[in-house]
């Protein structure tokens, strides 16, 4: 499973940094977080983590899962703020993408704090809106 998270995770921040990046005008310093980011997938796929017991291997895989829910979060908005020729249509559902992804982190947050039953729940729906936001910007594409 490392493995197929590693290549996946390859191809998949190679295609926000090298499209989505460029095509929607974001800030350079978008390609860094999602440097960052993908560092702590890397981190997340090879220190799998266990919900029994407390260790080194949990604290790791729980702050690279954290960075990359923070990427997330900062990257879509990044898109809301300041991306350029993005669709109404795509721009109202990346909208409501960045509001769900704030909502879900909170989330998130809670479930590791407290709630361990929210974690997965939350972080479906984080990934999934998050990713029907990024397939609707490639099926508009640029809007002139």
């Amino acid at each position: 499973m490392a493995l197929v998270l590693t290549l996946g995770g390859a191809a998949f921040y190679g295609f926000l940094a090298f499209w989505l990046v460029p095509t929607y005008e974001l800030p350079a310093i978008t390609n860094w977080i999602l440097g960052v980011a993908f560092v702590a997938q890397l981190c997340v796929a090879w220190t799998p983590a266990s919900l029994t017991k407390a260790s080194w291997k949990n604290r790791i895989h729980t702050i690279g899962g954290m960075v990359v829910g923070s990427a997330m979060v900062i990257s879509i908005w990044i898109l809301v703020l300041y991306g350029s020729n993005i669709s109404p249509v795509a721009y109202a559902i990346v909208t409501f993408a960045a509001i769900d992804t704030v909502i879900c982190f909170i989330v998130l947050l809670l479930g590791i704090w407290r709630y361990k039953q929210l974690i997965f729940v939350s972080e479906v729906a984080m990934i999934g809106v998050f990713s029907i936001a990024l397939l609707v910007l490639c099926w508009t594409g640029r809007y002139v």
